[in-house]
């Protein structure tokens, strides 16, 4: 049988659980999702010059799958996953969406991985560039790909158009501040805009840990979700008075005098938003309790930027409703 290059245009990611409709198919841009496992050869003394036994270690389901925000849903996929990145069980803190996730890597190579968690959820944008994600996934088990995904061609094959644009720098809303009226459109209270952002990175890890047990198998028993991080960077025209510390504005988060408070109510809102004829997507995302590092500053003979990293602690607690809060505003 002659040999063939197996294309991997063909293949496909599909989410499905986790409180989808059905299989959801984003358009990734890399996935690495796999099955690995080590093999240890430890030394023993046993009158040979070669190595004669092998450990087997734990066979752990991660990997990470990219994919840029698109306009074709109206949001909802990418909601549906963020919400999976940060809604705990009220219960026992734990995350509540878990996953099957479909892997079609070429023609006749597809695997099913189960009971998958979203560790971490990275967003990103920059200036004359698109929405991208990463979700950092961790499952426990593989078998095969349990909900095909097969085009046919035609609009409502699994997407909801028959194309759709990427969501691009134009449509991306970043604020830091306290809006009065909870509307992202009111800037009255905002210290940073999106017209002085140059890049923006939010990042919500997890910190999931796999747990193992004299159960008969090399697969985790359990998985669980630790302390979270939620953090970020952005990149900003010039400096910026009201977070650098040369301002003299009352109330705002000034890096500098970060020792002046006993607490920060700082917002960051974050996400896009677009009413079209025919389009109406909008994700907007609001996170209290951020708190900023003092600012990077370099001179260069190119524009002046400074470089701020931030970090929230929304203080959500580990009973009751708290756990259940998704941040998203919109």
């Amino acid at each position: 049988m002659p040999a063939y290059a197996q294309l991997g245009y063909v293949g496909y990611v599909g989410f499905s659980g986790g409180g989808l409709a059905g299989t959801n198919v984003v358009r990734a841009t890399s996935c690495d999702l796999r099955a690995t496992q080590s093999i240890e050869k430890p030394d023993v003394v046993d009158g040979h010059i070669d190595k004669t036994v092998y450990q087997l270690g734990p066979i752990e389901i991660g990997g990470s799958v990219a994919f840029p925000a698109i306009h074709e849903d109206g949001a909802y996929l990418m909601k549906q996953l963020w919400r999976g990145a940060v809604t705990r069980d009220p219960s026992f803190g734990n995350l509540s969406s878990k996953y099957n996730i479909d892997v079609k890597y070429a023609q006749g190579v597809a695997f099913g991985y189960g009971d998958c968690y979203i560790d971490s959820f990275e967003w990103n944008i920059a200036q004359q560039d698109v929405v991208s994600c990463t979700a950092n996934i961790v499952g426990t088990t593989r078998g095969s790909a349990s909900d095909i995904y097969t085009p046919i061609g035609t609009p409502g094959d699994g997407f909801g158009q028959r194309n759709s644009r990427i969501v691009t720098w134009n449509d991306a809303v970043v604020q830091f501040g306290t809006s009065p009226s909870g509307n992202p459109a009111d800037t009255t209270g905002s210290w940073v805009e999106s017209n002085e952002v140059r890049s923006f990175s939010c990042n919500v890890a997890n910190n999931m840990q796999r747990y193992y047990a004299l159960n008969g198998t090399l697969f985790p028993t359990a998985v669980a979700a630790t302390k979270r991080d939620i953090g970020g960077s952005m990149t900003l025209m010039g400096l910026n008075t009201n977070i650098s510390g040369h301002g003299t504005s009352v109330n705002k988060p000034i890096a500098f005098n970060n020792q002046d408070r006993c607490t920060e109510n700082t917002e960051v809102v974050f996400g896009y938003s677009v009413a079209l004829s025919g389009c109406t997507s909008n994700l907007i995302i609001r996170i209290p309790g951020v708190v900023f590092e003092i600012e990077e500053v370099g001179i260069t003979n190119d524009i002046f930027e400074t470089t701020i990293n931030w970090h929230a602690l929304p203080g959500v607690p580990s009973n009751g409703e708290g756990p259940t809060t998704d941040f998203l505003d919109a």
